[in-house]
């Protein structure tokens, strides 16, 4: 059989019935049961519905003998099953007649009509077989909400240069972004799109220092939200409340576990570990999930207040796109994402420490080169030197006036931005 990880299965029963399968451990995520009683779900394997005996299902993968890319649909009425595979092929119309009446039968649809046969035929992924049954069939919801609908926000604390000059560059590649420098090293950032609040938060974390702090949070429709952040190796770990879609015990108290632990081990000793372990594993709160966050995490109040749109925010303003260069070399000038005259200007440090280190370098293989071509090669034990070392003499030296003029004018600008914040 074809495989390709996860697929989507539409079944034709409840998800209170799917949950109480004995195998339901094994499934991913089972959605809202719709009015017409039929519920998506989200599994690797079709074995723990078999019982259920109706559910249409669709996939994008391969198999696990030759490796090919697949596309295939299956149906499975009262216990008969059907499935047809487009992956080698293009579908002949026969197939794709045959698929269709299968379709209806299943939905318990009149006799295929022409849209059904166009997007059976035409489809060239999963995604666009599934869109072809929701335009004709009124199946149930096939995925959370869309991203897209939520409000989402990027929290982060420690490496404030860092954050500035990697949403700068976030900006140039996934758009509009607003942000605000907050107290005790924190910085907003609120993408326009929703939907880039993930690539924003990687971007953050992939040009930030380890020991800082990136946090996601979202909300969504009714009382639905969360929160996921950057672990140490570099995956994604999210818990979030109040939603809809059911997901078994085991992996998803592994997967808020893990989300605890990421957060606790970014924050520091401060947290109350018990107390955020325990909310992280809880599904559904009476209180505002993300304020017991907010509180245990020592997350900036403004934060919520932003994500919420409240009267209280403090105002945002629109980071300017850049280049990586240009940002970092604008790094030197005083913040320019709306922090306050008295927060202390990293950049201009960090970046001057740099030169002067990479200055020392280059003098010290001025001196080694200038040695060398002095004493004719002796100085690293060998006979002469080539017109390759007179030229590579040259270009350090070039290198070392650069940096010490470089070095001379940061030093300036630190000083002139120190007397302009006083």
């Amino acid at each position: 059989m074809p495989y390709g990880g996860r697929m989507q299965v539409i079944v034709g029963a409840s998800q209170a019935d799917i949950v109480r399968l004995p195998r339901s451990a094994e499934l991913d995520e089972v959605g809202p049961t719709s009015a017409s009683g039929w519920t998506a779900v989200w599994c690797e394997t079709l074995e723990p519905l078999a019982p259920l005996g109706k559910f249409v299902a669709v996939d994008e993968g391969w198999t696990d003998e030759t490796a090919e890319e697949r596309l295939w649909l299956r149906v499975v009425v009262d216990g008969t099953s059907s499935i047809w595979d487009w992956s080698d092929h293009s579908a002949t119309e026969a197939e794709v007649r045959t698929a269709a009446q299968a379709l209806c039968h299943a939905f318990v649809a009149p006799e295929p009509d022409d849209a059904l046969i166009v997007s059976l035929a035409t489809a060239i992924a999963d995604e666009e077989l599934m869109a072809g049954l929701d335009e004709l069939f009124d199946p149930p919801e096939l995925d959370e909400e869309d991203v897209r609908q939520r409000r989402t926000l990027v929290a982060h604390r420690g490496d404030l240069v860092g954050a500035h000059v990697a949403a700068r560059i976030a900006a140039g590649e996934i758009g509009p972004l607003d942000a605000a420098d907050l107290e005790d090293s924190w910085v907003l950032l609120r993408p326009e799109n929703a939907v880039d609040a993930d690539r924003l938060a990687f971007a953050v974390t992939d040009g930030t220092s380890r020991r800082s702090l990136t946090v996601a949070l979202w909300r969504g429709a009714g009382d639905a939200c969360g929160v996921w952040v950057i672990d140490r190796y570099g995956s994604r770990v999210p818990a979030s409340w109040n939603t809809r879609w059911w997901r078994p015990a085991g992996p998803d108290l592994q997967q808020r576990d893990t989300a605890a632990r990421a957060l606790a081990g970014a924050v520091g000793s401060d947290v109350d570990q018990l107390a955020l372990s325990d909310l992280a594993r809880s599904r559904a709160n009476a209180r505002d999930p993300l304020a017991e966050l907010a509180s245990l995490l020592s997350l900036p109040q403004d934060a919520l207040a932003v994500l919420d749109d409240g009267p209280a925010a403090p105002t945002l303003k629109d980071v300017e796109p850049a280049t990586w260069w240009r940002a970092s070399w604008d790094a030197v000038r005083p913040p320019t994402l709306g922090a306050s005259p008295d927060t202390p200007h990293w950049a201009g440090i960090g970046t001057l420490v740099a030169v002067l280190a990479i200055m020392l370098v280059m003098l010290a293989l001025t001196v080694v080169v200038a040695g060398t071509l002095i004493t004719d090669g002796s100085l690293v034990e060998q006979d002469g030197v080539t017109r390759a070392a007179w030229a590579f003499g040259g270009f350090s030296a070039l290198l070392l006036a650069f940096y010490a003029w470089l070095s001379t004018w940061l030093i300036r600008r630190n000083l002139r931005d120190r007397e302009v914040r006083r």
